[in-house]
């Protein structure tokens, strides 16, 4: 529906629990001061072989398999090109595999809501799969606009994920941090708007481990106005703002988090 509006050149996906790190016009200036998405993407074959089944077209994604972050920010273009028919693809693609089969035969409760709670996991292969499939993965710069950890917070540091086996039960470090408001600290705040030099590797790149982003010892300055953000918010390799977006930050944590913000921009 977006697409309706003519005016509509950009958009970021985030969720309920996403918050921003800086000013709207930061991240404003930020988007539009490139003409590529932001869009992570590594090559991997998980989860395809036995989450999706494309029929006469598996060929094709095998090729192209792609997972990241379901966070991402995107121009126009590529907004165009991730259509809800694209999206049902994927969702009768996983309904034809073997495992999405398995799943409903233990579901208790309506097919269709098996499928769809089953289904989350193409979330992490949409976006960069379907804009690989399209061949525009040179138009991407392959990182996610949200910070993100995973695993339960501990201020000396993230937990690492350990390689996934969907086959398995789900685990606790599967799932992205949820921050309490005792986390919401200065030095957690620093690491989220801290500044990076991003490299200029393409997509995809080759595993999860592998990033574009080099941390740079300082935090994006507190944009006082408009002018300032062009000056400290553009997306340049050499010198730009990590991240846009922040999650999980639930509703209990908010005030917190708005308070610390605050403190920390002043």
């Amino acid at each position: 529906s977006a697409l309706r509006d003519p005016r509509t050149q950009r958009s970021i996906l985030m969720s309920e629990a996403g918050v921003p790190l800086h000013p709207f016009w930061c991240l404003h200036t930020y988007l539009f001061s490139t003409e590529r998405s932001f869009v992570a993407s590594w090559r991997t074959d998980e989860r395809r072989k036995v989450l999706y089944d494309f029929g006469v077209e598996d060929d094709l994604y095998r090729k192209r398999w792609r997972k990241g972050h379901q966070w991402v920010a995107l121009t126009r273009k590529h907004m165009a090109l991730l259509d809800a028919a694209q999206y049902e693809t994927f969702r009768k693609a996983h309904a034809m595999s073997s495992r999405a089969a398995d799943f409903r035969r233990e579901w208790r409760g309506p097919a269709k809501e098996a499928d769809d709670t089953h289904h989350c996991f193409a979330d992490e292969h949409f976006a960069a799969t379907t804009l690989a499939v399209h061949g525009v993965e040179g138009e991407l710069v392959p990182a996610s606009p949200t910070y993100i950890s995973f695993g339960a917070y501990r201020r000396e540091g993230r937990r690492l994920l350990a390689p996934l086996d969907i086959t398995q039960p789900m685990k606790r470090d599967w799932r992205a941090t949820t921050y309490k408001p005792a986390d919401v600290t200065r030095e957690l705040l620093d690491v989220a708007r801290g500044r990076c030099r991003f490299s200029t590797d393409p997509a995809p790149l080759a595993d999860a481990d592998s990033t574009i982003r080099t941390p740079l010892s300082k935090v994006t300055a507190w944009a006082a106005s408009e002018r300032d953000a062009r000056r400290e918010c553009r997306f340049l390799h050499e010198d730009a703002p990590c991240y846009l977006m922040m999650r999980k930050i639930p509703k209990e944590t908010v005030p917190r988090y708005l308070e610390s913000y605050k403190n920390n921009l002043s």
